[in-house]
């Protein structure tokens, strides 16, 4: 999928999973972050295009061992150690970037190293079942914010 509908589904996950107005800032970058970092092993990526990335994916192949669960809990038991509000929603941003490559065409080795079976389903990445659920998330982010900003006040 597309960095803006990683983005619009983890702003998504944002809305409907935020509870803590302390911890309002805190909670949204964990999970834009925990969304965009997956994509460093990719240098066709937004993210992974930047120079900083080389070395890591010289050793690393897209939707490889950075689209698995175990990298997800790990990061997140490493992030814990500072921040255990932050750590959770850095996981639900990665667990939402991971879920979203699996319905791809691609898909992904959700389990791997324990096996290399892929996870996979039939959207195109920027193909028209994406382009639509993009515009379905736009709507229903559009309405949950109004919603969201009705309950602050």
């Amino acid at each position: 999928m597309l960095l803006k509908t990683h983005l619009l589904f983890g702003y998504f996950m944002f809305l409907i999973l935020f509870f803590n107005t302390e911890n309002f800032i805190t909670f949204f970058i964990g999970i834009i972050l925990g969304t965009i970092i997956v994509d460093i092993d990719s240098k066709k990526s937004r993210v992974g295009r930047h120079y900083i990335f080389r070395p890591l994916q010289f050793f690393i192949k897209h939707r490889g061992i950075m689209h698995t669960l175990i990298i997800a809990i790990l990061l997140t038991l490493i992030i814990s150690i500072f921040d255990i509000y932050f750590a959770f929603a850095f996981f639900i941003g990665y667990a939402g970037h991971l879920f979203l490559d699996a319905l791809t065409v691609n898909g992904i080795m959700l389990f791997y190293p324990l096996t290399k079976k892929k996870i996979k389903f039939k959207i195109t990445t920027n193909g028209i079942f994406e382009k639509i659920f993009f515009i379905i998330l736009l709507i229903t982010n559009i309405l949950l914010t109004y919603f969201f900003i009705i309950k602050l006040l």
